[in-house]
């Protein structure tokens, strides 16, 4: 096995853990959003509806990832960190 072998699987077993915290974030919000509510004096659906906006702004951001792959291999990764700035600068 080679040193570059070694290295992607310790990358990807540094993203599926990053991934699964990700997830159980998720549910524990699920066990957690009743307290939380109580705690802002909030009721549970704006607690909740503030949850779910910050879930949908994730959604461009993983299909800005899949999409930067292909134009990636096209222009070239400077470009790429270049645009990624610019967007991240405005939103």
């Amino acid at each position: 096995m080679t040193k570059e072998m070694n290295r992607t699987r310790y990358l990807t077993l540094i993203g599926t853990i990053i991934t699964q915290f990700a997830l159980g974030s998720v549910y524990t919000w699920s066990l957690f959003n009743a307290q939380l509510s109580d705690k802002l004096d909030e009721p549970v659906s704006q607690v909740a509806f503030a949850f779910g906006l910050l879930s949908l702004s994730l959604f461009p951001a993983a299909f800005g990832t899949f999409i930067a792959k292909f134009c990636q291999a096209v222009r070239g990764a400077g470009s790429i960190l270049v645009s990624g700035m610019i967007s991240f600068a405005v939103c």
